[in-house]
């Protein structure tokens, strides 16, 4: 429901963009709306992934650690905005003090996210659509304008009430909902050092495809850039859905993890057999209707759209051995891991980039997943002792 709402409107507003040949408009909004994405997910620091873990061990915990989360956030606003907003000004002649203002209310708003909290007490169903009103909002302001090129204050504007509401919305529910703690009151904090180390991963597993946006958009050109966005909402509408199911199911990996070692990718995967199926399912269904919607742009290229669902397959089972190690608290490795991982990427997709051109993007993607499921697989071996 969250992933149709969210990332499924915008699919339709990159599909409206494209058959009006308007892809330059396309890459300017996903660089807008996504590196806004970026600032509240490095705003968040990786404090809801921890929330989950620790409220699911120690339920007692629930308002001790949801205060540390709100002191940690508030502390990585103080970095986040400043430096997304150089970020954002340096790509947008329109980017004014409003949009700088509406970026650290949001940043703000979302130091009080509820997300970690509603995933420990089982309730990501609600909180999954709540969580998708901003892109919700900007879709619906990018098909209602009639040129999105020139409205990007106005959908900036809807795209920020949107933020906020979520977050209005998951007090309402967390007041209302009786989602408070269960038992006798325990003290705990969230350690900001636990935090940092969790986010160097998960922080930049959400920059990388920003990164690669902007390579496409400066080196080689915005059309390109716009049409990797296009495909890219597609398959991340489809992640969307994925990562709601593996929230829920990560209460269930943290309860297993507790009590066995590190386990092999057979049963990993086994574990996770329904997002894996809800995966490739939504892969089967978007593939053909991107494109069909492509062909309608004169500048669609199949073999690249093909391409970079190939890779999301790939990427559809590494994440999942990832899971594992968000499971059993095992931050420094699953950092190591992603990391590592795109660094290689880029490092792949740069060095091919003059030979293969846009193409080397989604071979610096199997690169990474391929990085990371033998990592994987050569920790399960360590611990294992074989």
């Amino acid at each position: 429901m969250g992933a149709a709402l969210g990332q499924g409107t915008y699919f339709l507003a990159s599909a409206f963009l494209v058959s009006r040949n308007e892809l330059d408009v396309q890459a300017q909004l996903a660089i807008l709306l996504s590196f806004t994405t970026l600032a509240l997910w490095a705003t968040d620091l990786s404090t809801s992934t921890i929330l989950a873990r620790q409220i699911t061990l120690t339920p007692g915990a629930t308002r001790a650690m949801l205060r540390s989360a709100y002191s940690i956030r508030a502390l990585a606003v103080l970095v986040v905005c400043p430096a997304l907003t150089l970020i954002l000004h340096f790509y947008f002649d329109t980017f004014s003090i409003i949009f700088a203002a509406l970026l650290a209310i949001q940043c703000i708003a979302w130091c009080f996210n509820l997300n970690g909290l509603f995933d420990a007490k089982k309730r990501n169903g609600i909180s999954g659509p709540i969580s998708s009103l901003n892109w919700l909002f900007g879709s619906i302001s990018i098909l209602l304008t009639k040129n999105p090129g020139e409205s990007l204050d106005l959908i900036f504007i809807a795209f920020s009430t949107g933020t906020i509401l979520t977050v209005v919305t998951q007090h309402l529910i967390y007041f209302f909902g009786k989602c408070d703690s269960e038992g006798k009151p325990q003290e705990s904090r969230i350690s900001i050092g636990e935090a940092i180390q969790l986010s160097i991963g998960s922080i930049t597993a959400q920059t990388y495809p920003r990164l690669v946006l902007l390579i496409l958009f400066n080196f080689v050109s915005p059309s390109t850039a716009g049409l990797f966005s296009f495909v890219k909402s597609a398959i991340n509408g489809v992640g969307m859905g994925v990562s709601i199911i593996r929230r829920h199911d990560i209460i269930q990996l943290i309860a297993v993890s507790s009590e066995n070692g590190m386990t092999r990718c057979t049963n990993v995967l086994e574990r996770q057999k329904y997002s894996l199926a809800l995966g490739a399912l939504g892969y089967a269904i978007t593939l053909p209707l991107t494109l069909v919607i492509g062909e309608q742009g004169i500048q669609f290229d199949h073999l690249f759209a093909l391409s970079l669902f190939a890779a999301a397959v790939f990427w559809l089972l590494a994440s999942a051995l990832l899971q594992e190690l968000l499971a059993r608290g095992e931050y420094r490795s699953y950092s190591k891991t992603i990391f590592g991982s795109v660094l290689i990427n880029l490092a792949a997709s740069f060095a091919l980039l003059p030979a293969l051109g846009k193409y080397s993007i989604p071979a610096g993607e199997f690169a990474m997943c391929a990085y990371q499921v033998i990592l994987f697989n050569l920790l399960v071996k360590r611990r294992c002792g074989n």
